[in-house]
């Protein structure tokens, strides 16, 4: 790209930064770095929080203790802990008494990877998103 910090690259339009080559979120602990990209840009402090919306409820992503909270009740990492290898038994038992449902979730999960590894591939070259 021709301007300073390549797809890290905002125009202004009728006031409003527009991320011309998509979003873009710096990350560092290092106060050294800060300063020297923010000599170069000005950067916004950001901190990102994701959630997902799952049946109408919202859950904190990654996943950390108000996730497994909110979802189970669970108050500690040994709570969450066994509820997480209640459900991977539950998934186990359910592939072995079921092959069809097993089948489909292995190709389920195949197509998953496939697809997000072309979406990858497009957004490295500029011709996605």
């Amino acid at each position: 790209r021709p301007q300073l910090g390549g797809n890290v690259y905002c125009e202004e339009i009728e006031g409003i930064h527009v991320h011309k080559y998509g979003a873009h979120i710096f990350h560092t602990n290092n106060k050294q770095i800060w300063d020297f990209v923010n000599g170069i840009v000005p950067f916004n402090r950001y901190t990102n929080c994701p959630v997902a919306n799952y049946k109408g409820k919202l859950y904190n992503l990654p996943f950390n203790m108000n996730t497994f909270y909110q979802m189970w009740g669970v108050l500690t990492p040994e709570e969450a802990r066994q509820k997480i290898d209640e459900q991977k038994q539950e998934a186990l038992e359910r592939m072995k008494a079921d092959e069809h449902w097993a089948n489909r979730a292995w190709l389920k999960r195949k197509i998953e990877a496939v697809y997000l590894r072309k979406c990858y591939v497009l957004n490295l070259s500029g011709m996605f998103f």
